[in-house]
């Protein structure tokens, strides 16, 4: 049941990680229009502010997800391997994706970052995240 349970919240996570990767698009996307001046293919997108605000809270849901999954694969590994647990691969770069969104959300939280900036870290965040997911799969 543990298993079925690490793998359900890590689908849960990777859905809403990639949603917020979705909106960094949008935003991404929008702000070049508006660059360019094409307002036409503006009114079909979220505005700037929107995609910003949803990504960020499906960052947070994303992030919380994950790190329930990582301390359900931890437990598990424990059960596992033992106490040599920590030296599993898999193990060490989810922990550091988890920690690299928990500064992620510090740095929104703290320092403002939004926009541009929070596009381009949390895409940084999903690359993480989908190559501890691949390696995984090995």
């Amino acid at each position: 049941m543990d298993l079925q349970l690490h793998i359900f919240l890590n689908i849960i996570a990777f859905v809403l990680l990639g949603i917020s990767i979705s909106f960094s698009g949008l935003y991404v996307l929008q702000q070049k229009l508006l660059k360019e001046k094409k307002l036409n293919m503006i009114q079909k997108i979220p505005s700037l502010e929107s995609s910003d605000h949803w990504a960020a809270r499906f960052v947070v849901l994303g992030w919380i997800t994950l790190l329930s999954s990582t301390f359900v694969g931890i437990y598990l590994a424990h059960e596992v391997w033992g106490s040599s647990w920590l030296y599993q691969p898999k193990i060490l770069m989810a922990i550091v994706t988890c920690f690299w969104y928990f500064i992620f959300i510090l740095m929104r939280l703290r320092f403002d970052y939004r926009g541009s900036k929070f596009s381009f870290i949390n895409l940084l965040g999903f690359i993480s995240f989908l190559s501890t997911f691949l390696y995984s799969l090995r």
